[in-house]
């Protein structure tokens, strides 16, 4: 994948009644060499979960055992996937204008804009609230801020 100009939307802090909490897992840690290989996400509507998506991802490369370890997701689970040009129009649609939140969401919105890019030149312009952001001012005692660990707090 190739690097470009994005017109990502703005984090902002504040959580709101209406929104997309997603989560990808991925073959590694570049938007630009590694690949998406799921993707998960819920619509939630004033704390009511009104609608879900998930698709596995067929990657180009094999997914390394390292990975498979990591994530639970085998070669074998994703061979009759679809492709990511078909999994981020679908996701995009299902998006829409929400605003997105997610754990460490930055990773996730630079790999879905990489496969958007690579897909139909969209952008995803969505606002969004990082999850990370907010723990670390709950916790700044913790010396660092794992999803496990923070959920243990």
């Amino acid at each position: 994948m190739k690097t470009a100009e994005r017109n990502k939307g703005k984090s902002i802090i504040c959580f709101p009644d209406d929104y997309v909490s997603f989560d990808l897992e991925t073959t590694g840690l570049s938007p630009q060499y590694d690949e998406i290989i799921e993707v998960g996400a819920v619509k939630v509507h004033k704390g009511e979960i009104t609608d879900t998506f998930q698709s596995l991802v067929k990657p180009d490369v094999s997914i390394s055992d390292f990975i498979s370890n990591l994530t639970g997701i085998t070669n074998d689970m994703v061979s009759s996937a679809p492709k990511i040009n078909e999994v981020i129009q679908k996701f995009r649609l299902f998006v829409g204008e929400n605003i997105l939140v997610g754990y460490n969401v930055s990773f996730d919105i630079n790999f879905i804009c990489e496969a958007l890019l690579a897909a139909s030149e969209a952008s995803l312009s969505n606002s969004y609230v990082d999850t990370l952001r907010i723990a670390k001012k709950l916790y700044p005692e913790m010396s660092h801020h794992r999803l496990e660990d923070v959920v243990k707090n």
